[in-house]
């Protein structure tokens, strides 16, 4: 019998996101600077109680079986100055996606207090071994079903004035709760089963699927506009297979199918079905790959290919089409490769792995012209390497390096304004030792050592394009007890 509870309550101001300056991409900016800085800002807080039980027993030398329950109460307080957009009075032009040219914006007083989501969920699962036809069978049958709740109140989201990215200035808030939330509930149960085959010491196969009935339901704070959603069954396959080569050297295989879903912005004036979670659709994907090693040197390697489902959510906005139904358009699919080795000399230890990744927007009907180019905010190029050190006349110190590269990510859906790649270096000393019976871990690291300004990434959400700054050199100091 085992259970855990956890409880933890965080409160801290937002980092609002800068954008592009017209059809500029601005300098990067001092990642100390933030917009969310007026006199009247309040902090974020977020109250957190998770807890569960599960209880194991064998049957029997073979066979066992397990249930859970688990639980989850959230609440949260949304607050922030929110900078959304620019109206340009002098070309009569409104910039809904972005900043003006000159560097204003709109800002907003947003408030959403007291949002509570909970989340129930109970499983009981089965299984075994046995041998059929001269192969070892290791199978598992598990039924699940959750319950997720979302309570909201009225919130504000109320424009309070136009100020400068390089000359803020302060504004009066106006925290009038006006408009609808929308609260959802959903529903799930899942069946699943899962097979491994051991057909010889160095030939093994997996299959498994699951079935699942989701039922979602929404409705207007104020009692308006209930929707309501199932999914009507939807079973979804996953397959694999590796080979031993040698005890140093295999291959695998797998595929597997997903469910994913959105959920439609809460903005009645852009949308005719604000905050409806739209129906589940499956993604896909492909691995295929080889592991290895001999010795100090260690490798792997694996070709990628995931389809999953995009909807038009931020191309309504960004077309200025309204009323607009939220609704899927296309996919998009990512090909890839991924390669890591590690090597040990003496006191070195060298790392290094490196994704190269080909992904592209297809299908799309509301925007055919973005059709065959790469997704906003996907770099093509994402490079890791670390040194690691220890020193020999010191048991338990350590030295390490690390470089962090990404490529550059288009900022825009049309791919018109691109993020330049940037490249990071960071380091620290560890020391590990014993104090009083417990492993004690002392960490002194610098972050973005030579304090380098970058574009982080350019996530394009809700119709709006986002940029974050990689953080500023930074110091830490830690300490991790094993008691």
């Amino acid at each position: 019998l085992e259970a855990e509870v956890e409880w933890s309550h965080k409160s801290q101001p937002s980092q609002t996101g800068f954008s592009l300056l017209g059809n500029r991409l601005p300098v990067p900016v001092d990642p100390r600077r933030n917009l969310n800085s007026q006199p009247w800002s309040q902090p974020s807080v977020f109250d957190a109680l998770t807890g569960s039980v599960r209880f194991a027993q064998k049957i029997n030398a073979a066979w066992s079986w397990s249930a859970q329950l688990g639980s989850q109460r959230l609440r949260t307080d949304d607050r922030t100055a929110f900078p959304f957009g620019c109206y340009d009075g002098a070309a009569d032009n409104y910039y809904a996606d972005r900043f003006c040219p000159d560097g204003n914006f709109d800002l907003y007083d947003y408030r959403s207090d007291n949002e509570s989501r909970t989340q129930q969920a109970a499983s009981l699962r089965v299984q075994g071994k046995f041998d059929l036809a001269g192969t070892q069978h290791d199978i598992a049958v598990s039924l699940m079903s959750s319950r997720v709740r979302q309570r909201f109140e009225m919130q504000a989201y109320n424009w309070v004035g136009n100020i400068n990215v390089d000359a803020p200035v302060n504004v009066a808030p106006d925290p009038t709760r006006g408009d609808q939330n929308t609260n959802r509930d959903e529903r799930s149960v899942e069946l699943s089963l899962q097979d491994r085959v051991r057909w010889t010491p160095h030939f093994s196969t997996w299959f498994g699927l699951r079935h699942s009935n989701i039922q979602r339901d929404s409705v207007r704070t104020n009692g308006s506009r209930p929707t309501s959603s199932s999914s009507g069954g939807l079973t979804t396959p996953w397959a694999a297979l590796s080979y031993q080569v040698n005890p140093a050297h295999s291959l695998y295989a797998s595929y597997g199918q997903g469910l994913e879903s959105q959920v439609v912005p809460n903005r009645p004036a852009q949308y005719t079905n604000p905050g409806v979670t739209l129906p589940a659709l499956k993604s896909t994907q492909w691995e295929a790959g080889a592991r290895g090693g001999q010795d100090a040197l260690s490798w792997q390697l694996a070709w990628f290919q995931i389809e999953r489902p995009m909807s038009n959510l931020d191309a309504c906005s960004r077309l200025g089409l309204s009323p607009c139904l939220g609704q899927y358009d296309g996919s998009a699919l990512h090909r890839g490769l991924e390669a890591s080795t590690q090597w040990t000399a003496g006191a070195w230890r060298w790392q290094g792995a490196v994704t190269l990744v080909d992904a592209k927007r297809q299908d799309s009907k509301q925007e055919p012209a973005n059709n065959g180019k790469r997704p906003a905010n996907v770099p093509a190029t994402v490079l890791r390497a670390a040194a690691i050190w220890k020193a020999p006349a010191v048991h338990g110190l350590e030295w390490q390096a690390s470089l962090s590269h990404e490529g550059n990510r288009p900022v825009l859906p049309d791919a018109s304004i691109t993020l330049p790649a940037w490249t990071r270096i960071d380091t620290a000393l560890r020391y590990t030792t014993r104090i009083g019976g417990a492993q004690t871990t002392w960490a002194l690291g610098v972050d973005n050592l030579f304090d380098k300004r970058y574009w982080r990434e350019s996530p394009y959400q809700f119709g709006h394009v986002y940029l974050y700054p990689g953080a500023a050199r930074t110091l830490r100091l830690s300490l991790h007890a094993a008691l």
